[in-house]
């Protein structure tokens, strides 16, 4: 996630918020690209949902599961 290497926490909670919306639902962290980046940065994913006032997820997708794996295949 260089692109967003230097952002404030507030930049990248904005940055999920704006994936939230593209995708239409609250992300797993495998449909967010650099979703393992922001997972060490702020701890775990659920904080990073909380943070970013998303609904935490009951169930993440796992990664064959996801948009961004399928546009790839």
């Amino acid at each position: 996630m260089q692109v967003h290497g230097t952002d404030s926490d507030t930049q990248l909670l904005e940055y999920v918020s704006v994936c939230a919306s593209r995708l239409g639902h609250t992300p797993s962290a495998c449909e967010v690209i650099g979703g393992d980046y922001l997972t060490v940065r702020f701890g775990d994913w659920r904080t990073v949902l909380q943070q970013a006032g998303l609904p935490v997820l009951e169930k993440e997708l796992s990664l064959n599961q996801s948009m961004l794996y399928k546009q790839e295949i």
